[in-house]
């Protein structure tokens, strides 16, 4: 056991750890159960209860944290929409994140307000906040397992060719994927969005090369990530089509040993026919969100953490 530098300290942003604390946060996912029936749940926290305060729709990003959880020997309290609260009362937000710290260990919050997990902080500094996802701002936990797909999937999270596709204005996990590059060497990043959907300069890499380019197809021998993401629809107010689609002819030009990856959910973007593709690795992906969030959820709630 060690002392653990992670106890309730709060996730919010990818930059609230340095890249060696990601790498501790992925030699602790190592000492994970996952969902390995030989490795079944633990007692690591027991005795400790998380809030999911799930203000937008989720699937991956709110099962893979309650089962992380119960793996862990942990409970959970399903907070469910604000209407179902003592808001619709007439009760203040703030107040409702006060009775959840009073009550469990830490709260994991997805919203479509910015700065509701960075307000939940200042009222509950005692108690780790999760950012789930803070409208288009960040999510940063899932750059966390996007970096561990593809520390396992490449072998190096340096020197790095990563192509990034789809909505980079509103699409947060995209803002916390270039952020979360920008803590390693060497990697060179390639922007592609429909006109008008570029992602902001605050996202953008300083310790990357980043490139913006209008045609995939000069790159994509190139890359050995693909990123997708779908069109972020119910933020776009304009009503314009901004589809587009990776199809085998693009995959036809990319290297053997690249990776596809999409955070989901797909739309249209990739057709079904490409998950038979072995570059496919977005399920996989998906997967690895479980083993991530016991990793995180284990270093924020112990004071002791074994190695």
């Amino acid at each position: 056991m060690i002392e653990n530098i992670f106890y309730k300290r709060s996730f919010l942003s990818v930059d609230d750890f340095s890249r060696k604390e990601v790498e501790l946060i992925y030699q602790i996912a190592k000492k994970m159960p996952g969902k390995d029936p030989m490795h079944p749940q633990t007692d690591f926290l027991k005795g400790k209860v998380v809030s999911l305060a799930f203000f937008e729709p989720s699937t991956r990003t709110r099962m893979s944290f309650e089962i992380a959880q119960k793996y862990l020997g942990g409970g959970v309290v399903n907070v469910g929409d604000l209407n179902s609260t003592s808001i619709k009362k007439g009760e203040s937000l703030d107040d409702t994140l006060r009775i959840m710290g009073g009550y469990t260990n830490s709260i994991i919050i997805r919203t479509t307000d910015e700065n509701l997990c960075y307000n939940a902080r200042e009222l509950l500094p005692d108690i780790p906040i999760i950012n789930a996802g803070n409208g288009s701002d960040e999510h940063p936990t899932q750059a966390l397992l996007d970096l561990w797909t593809i520390k396992n999937k490449v072998g190096s999270l340096d020197n790095l060719t990563v192509g990034i596709i789809g909505d980079l204005k509103y699409g947060r996990t995209t803002h916390s994927l270039a952020k979360m590059l920008n803590k390693f060497e060497n990697n060179t990043i390639y922007l592609f969005s429909p006109k008008g959907l570029e992602m902001p300069e605050k996202y953008k890499s300083s310790n990357c090369i980043v490139k913006r380019l209008s045609d995939l197809s000069e790159v994509v021998s190139e890359l050995d990530v693909l990123y997708a993401t779908r069109i972020q629809k119910e933020r776009i107010s304009n009503g314009e089509d901004y589809s587009y689609r990776i199809d085998k002819e693009m995959m036809n030009l990319a290297k053997e040993d690249m990776i596809l990856m999409h955070p989901l959910p797909r739309i249209d973007e990739i057709p079904i026919s490409i998950d038979l593709d072995k570059r496919a690795a977005y399920f996989e992906q998906a997967r690895g969100g479980l083993v991530i969030r016991q990793a995180l959820l284990y270093s924020l709630l112990r004071k002791r953490i074994i190695l």
